[in-house]
């Protein structure tokens, strides 16, 4: 008796600890911080709906739901089913349709919200007509009874089973005005129109600068320059010694037809020294720059600026060797770490001495931590980190053609920037195809390196291709015609200016990659959506410790239907970002 009288006081003794612990632990933060109701979708029957100018009510097919479906016929064109529901408040609700369609197309129904025409949605083909499927759309309800109808527009022979409706759970995407990141200095890419007789044009001109918006123009050091040693004073640039035809020419016009346009910032690479002044006399297949002609090296990027400069042109950065660790078949030329920072320090000095303000940009290397940090360092463990201007990186893998857009990357880029106090440029990247979810991982690399690496500036490889036998990866045009990744570049390049501040910004949503900036120029506030996940989401946009939002927002998308086309306007109070998209909202603060 004792003991069983025992065995109940320690189960209630128990039982009454583990309420408590239950209780403490849910108002005290633990694995449930809070407790909330699910939500749970109303559902409408179709018997419960209106049927007007020909729709039917049926039960003939199978696997409906209720008592019956509601058929739309073929032959009675404005047939219509209206749906009576009532929103416990305004807001956005995503309406589920279940329907039937065993026809041999997809059939089009109209969507009247509260007797208005809202949207055209597509019934799918079901296979027969004892098959169902369902399909979502947002839609902004009133507060009360609304209605929500579905009309015949292309001959409908379609069956609607029920409709159901939840709330859509609005998050917001948070600005903090606190928090300031980099600088944009602007974005761009390489040269005029690759091999091509016509290697730009006018509207070329036209379109890069002033339809996408690129700022920043990367161009080659022509390798005709000087193909020979004239054997001339290393101390002294004499411009006959130097081809200014031929390579230079066409660069130099192009440049010079660029700033006509407006203010952008050119910058130079030469993929190899003349062939004269290096290991393997060759321009192509790597080799390396002879120590006793440093000097001569020196004297010929000099003497390109200063020609170029002559010419009206302003050189803003240089670079002295693409990609100073490959050897390809193509023109190159290799640097170890040490030779490269002896080499640009030279550079720059002969820069200062004719009086050129010229940055210093690289190493221009692909995207390997420990090689662009050691590139780096060179400089450092020189006493000459002041001559590095801009560390300059390429967006490329290991392998110096694929893309890479690995967070771990671009902080450690950052992290080394931090460290010495300068700016972070991409200098070139590729490889995506024009195929949608290709671009959509553009603009999302686009982003990580922007919030990730804090970059001051992107810089894509050919602006225009012409090769038509080459991959599709490489330009952003074809032949000077706009590509998908033209437009999706154009949200970031014609909206983010020069000048823009990024500053913090939380997406509630870890598929929904956001950045926002204020530009004290132009006084506009531009906040980058990318919508990676295959549903719309609803946000709302608010401001953290001070600050404000303006209430409307121009849109500007590019989707896989849609090329950086003008949306109208939203409000930042309650804005749909389509699935799989990326939007630019811009206003003035």
């Amino acid at each position: 008796m004792h003991v069983v009288e025992s065995k109940n006081q320690a189960k209630k003794l128990i039982s009454t600890a583990l309420i408590f612990f239950f209780i403490f632990v849910i108002f005290q933060g633990g694995v449930f911080k809070s407790v909330k109701a699910a939500l749970v979708p109303v559902k409408i029957e179709a018997e419960s709906a209106k049927l007007t100018s020909g729709a039917v009510f049926v039960r003939k097919y199978k696997n409906f739901t209720g008592a019956g479906y509601v058929a739309l016929p073929a032959k009675k064109p404005l047939a219509k089913v209206t749906f009576t529901t009532n929103a416990e408040k305004i807001g956005n609700y995503d309406v589920t349709v279940r329907y039937s369609n065993g026809n041999k197309v997809a059939k089009k129904l109209a969507i009247y919200k509260n007797d208005k025409y809202f949207k055209t949605i597509t019934f799918a083909k079901t296979g027969s007509f004892s098959a169902w499927k369902t399909l979502v759309c947002t839609l902004r309800l009133k507060s009360g009874t609304n209605t929500i109808a579905f009309k015949s527009k292309d001959n409908t022979s379609g069956f609607i089973d029920y409709i159901s409706l939840i709330p859509v759970e609005m998050y917001s995407l948070e600005v903090n005005f606190e928090t300031k990141y980099q600088t944009i200095e602007g974005f761009g890419g390489f040269g005029g129109n690759d091999s091509s007789s016509t290697f730009y044009n006018q509207k070329y001109v036209d379109d890069t600068y002033d339809d996408l918006g690129a700022t920043i123009y990367r161009g080659e050091v022509a390798t005709d320059f000087q193909s020979n040693n004239d054997g001339s004073d290393v101390n002294t640039i004499n411009a006959s010694s130097f081809n200014q035809n031929g390579m230079f020419k066409k660069w130099k016009d192009y440049f010079l037809a660029l700033q006509a346009k407006g203010p952008c910032k050119i910058f130079l690479t030469p993929w190899t020294p003349p062939a004269w002044m290096k290991t393997n006399n060759d321009l192509e297949n790597g080799g390396s720059l002879k120590p006793e002609y440093y000097q001569h090296f020196a004297k010929y990027c000099a003497a390109y600026v200063k020609l170029m400069e002559a010419a009206g042109v302003h050189i803003y950065a240089f670079n002295i060797q693409n990609e100073p660790n490959f050897v390809e078949p193509y023109v190159s030329c290799v640097y170890t770490f040490e030779e490269y920072a002896a080499v640009t320090s030279i550079v720059a000095a002969r820069f200062k001495k004719e009086g050129l303000t010229v940055k210093m940009l690289g190493p221009e290397d692909v995207s390997d931590s420990n090689r662009i940090s050691q590139y780096v360092f060179a400089f450092d463990y020189a006493g000459k980190m002041n001559d590095l201007g801009v560390i300059g990186v390429h967006g490329y893998s290991n392998d110096g053609v694929h893309p890479s857009g690995a967070e771990a990357f671009w902080s450690t880029t950052y992290s080394l920037a931090k460290e010495y106090n300068k700016p972070v440029w991409m200098t070139e990247t590729s490889g995506f195809t024009n195929q949608w979810d290709s671009v959509l991982n553009l603009a999302a690399t686009m982003q990580t390196a922007l919030s990730v690496g804090r970059l001051n500036a992107w810089v894509w490889w050919r602006l225009s291709d012409n090769l038509y036998g080459r991959n599709e990866t490489e330009g952003l045009m074809k032949n000077m015609v706009a590509t998908p990744k033209y437009y999706v570049s154009k949200n970031f390049y014609r909206y983010i200016r020069p000048g823009s501040v990024r500053y913090a910004c939380s997406s509630p949503y870890a598929d929904l990659k956001v950045t926002a900036y204020k530009n004290p120029t132009d006084m506009k506030i531009t906040i980058l959506i990318v919508n990676e996940a295959n549903v719309s989401r609803t946000i709302s946009i608010g401001a953290i410790n001070g600050g404000t939002i303006p209430y409307q927002f121009n849109v500007f998308r590019t989707s896989a239907t849609e090329n950086c086309v003008s949306s109208g306007s939203a409000n930042s109070s309650s804005l749909v970002i389509p699935a799989s998209c990326v939007t630019t909202l811009q206003a003035n603060y």
